[in-house]
């Protein structure tokens, strides 16, 4: 039944004519087994289930950004608006290495769920020699654990670490 549902929702994505506006002579079941007649615009939920939408939400872009030394720890945070959600769409990581050089988990929290999603980075070794970035991007964009929470990237420092950027990006609604 899951693989039916996925298949429906991804019929209805791609096929604009069906899947955004209903025919005026087509019903619809909702969730709660009433039946909302004519034109219907239908969105996929938070739990990937297509619906009749409510009214358009506005989406509030936000950035998060750090860049300079890391020897300890730093982070890029989406912050968190009072009465909207914040999601994350995407970060990356890049910068330059550090003395001894080593692995660290870089940490995307607190989501959905109260989870916590890590990802190994690793410092080169030499504090002048150049990072193997890293980018993650969430399609759909991935929600914070409540409203009203900020998203944090977080990136455990290496002794020596003169530069470090971290970017993420997403938006409130």
């Amino acid at each position: 039944m899951r693989r039916l549902s996925w298949f429906l929702v991804a019929w209805l994505i791609a096929t604009p004519a069906l899947g955004q506006v209903a025919n005026k002579d087509t019903t619809w079941p909702t969730p709660g087994n009433n039946v909302a007649q004519g034109g219907v615009q239908m969105c996929v939920n938070g739990s990937g289930t297509a619906v009749p939408c409510t009214s358009p939400v506005a989406q509030t872009s936000v950035l998060g950004a750090f860049s300079g030394a890391d020897t300890s720890s730093q982070a890029a945070t989406l912050a968190g608006t009072a009465g909207k959600t914040t999601f994350i769409c995407g970060f990356s990581v890049s910068g330059l290495g550090s003395t001894a050089g080593g692995a660290v988990s870089v940490t995307v929290a607190t989501l959905t769920g109260a989870t916590t999603l890590t990802y190994s980075y690793v410092f080169a070794a030499g504090a002048g020699v150049s990072n193997t970035p890293i980018t993650f991007t969430y399609n759909p964009c991935l929600p914070a654990n409540a409203v009203n929470t900020a998203i944090t990237v977080t990136v455990p420092g290496q002794a020596g670490n003169t530069a470090t950027q971290i970017n993420a990006w997403g938006y409130q609604q």
